[in-house]
């Protein structure tokens, strides 16, 4: 099928290619071709290998779409095909957004012609089916393109392979600065394979792992890896099941590394042991600045290393833990060790904490004192845990960290 006329724009392009082939204009799609803003975005309708086609002519016409958004349209191997293609031919697409299209790795292997095209920066392909080839095609991106900075690959069904494909694709990247893997299914064999990457790559700064089946061994692997690293800010493991074991070897590494700066360890059925470690870890460390440990068993021996820590660690601004609801006088000792505390900002001590009048006076008086702290108290940093970062906008969590789904 020729191409559109000489000058004619995408939205009269697209009509006159639904015209040809017999088939109605979808309103969402012309809409989201008149717009000149260097964005095409349309979401929540059914796109068919037709239309899709009607879609890729009309793009012939675009000229400087750099932002690509689509949710909530399944995208069939043809379908998503044809779209690649087009958009590649554009050379300008900078961020591609995919959500809730149904890709499978058929799809995403379709995609491949836009991916390597060379043009892209920021990569999501979220809730869309994508297992270990899907993986694997995109690790083959990370390795080979330069310009990819943003991987962002949650809420899919990625497992150990494919996650050993992207580890091994990371070895060779020195471009890519964030990986967000979250709510897949990668288990211990994973994370060992994205440890053995972050000991010799220096790019990445953030890795969320949140939502996956990583226990002790994996995190065990991962604090290793820590020693070596010496660019990652943020690591995400909420949600797993790392246990005592775990946190206490990311206590050991927190010890010797001096640049990350976020770890969220929550929901990982940590006890005192863990909180124990990383109280040590806290008086030793000058570097990090939030610690996530909701869910964890904090009990009395627990509660009283931490705010002794508090009392010595001078970079520490967020904390989140679960004190034990019988131990009455937890919350109060935390109180009180952040009175000369000029660092931390933010204190939550969990929906069990015992708030009671002694209590809410230690935490009034810390206030009172301190004018460097702007919340302490039960409930958690926006109902629970502070947010695990995204490293851009486009890695922003549907639904939100900061809300009833965690990891």
């Amino acid at each position: 099928r020729r191409g559109p006329p000489v000058g004619m724009s995408p939205a009269e392009a697209y009509s006159r290619s639904c015209a040809e082939a017999g088939i109605d204009v979808e309103p969402v799609v012309a809409a989201a071709l008149a717009e000149t803003s260097g964005r095409l975005e349309f979401s929540g309708i059914i796109l068919n290998e037709t239309q899709a086609l009607c879609l890729a002519q009309a793009l012939r016409s675009a000229r400087g779409i750099r932002d690509v958004d689509i949710k909530d349209v399944p995208l069939s191997p043809t379908a998503a095909s044809r779209l690649a293609e087009a958009l590649a031919a554009l050379e300008t697409v900078d961020h591609l957004c995919l959500a809730n299209v149904a890709l499978g790795d058929d799809g995403a292997e379709a995609m491949l012609p836009l991916l390597r095209c060379g043009s892209i920066s920021q990569l999501e392909v979220r809730a869309s089916g994508l297992g270990n080839g899907a993986a694997s095609a995109i690790a083959e991106v990370v390795a080979t393109t330069g310009r990819l900075r943003y991987v962002d690959l949650q809420r899919n069904h990625i497992r150990c392979q494919g996650a050993i494909a992207l580890a091994a694709a990371l070895q060779v990247s020195r471009g890519v600065t964030a990986v967000n893997l979250r709510f897949n299914e990668i288990a211990d064999a994973g994370a060992t394979a994205l440890a053995k990457a972050l000991a010799d790559n220096q790019a990445v700064a953030e890795l969320h792992l949140g939502g996956n089946l990583i226990g002790p061994d994996g995190a065990t692997q991962l604090a290793a890896a820590l020693a070596r690293n010496r660019s990652l800010c943020t690591l995400n493991l909420r949600s797993n099941a790392i246990l005592d074991a775990g946190a206490v070897a990311m206590a050991h590494a927190c010890k010797k590394n001096d640049t990350l700066l976020n770890l969220y360890l929550g929901a990982n059925s940590i006890g005192d042991e863990g909180a124990v470690a990383m109280a040590e870890a806290l008086r030793a460390n000058t570097r990090l600045q939030k610690l996530d440990l909701q869910g964890a068993a904090v009990r009395a021996r627990g509660t009283r290393a931490l705010a002794d820590a508090l009392t010595v660690n001078r970079t520490l601004r967020q904390l989140v833990i679960d004190l034990d609801v019988n131990d009455a006088s937890g919350p109060a000792e935390l109180a009180n060790a952040l009175r000369s505390n000029t660092t931390m900002t933010e204190l939550s001590l969990g929906e069990s904490a015992a708030l009671d009048e002694p209590t809410a006076a230690a935490i009034a008086g810390t206030l009172r004192v301190n004018k460097f702290i702007s919340s302490i108290g039960g409930g958690g940093l926006d109902g629970g845990a502070f947010d695990a970062p995204a490293p851009s906008p486009f890695m922003a969590v549907n639904g939100g960290e900061g809300g009833g789904e965690r990891g």
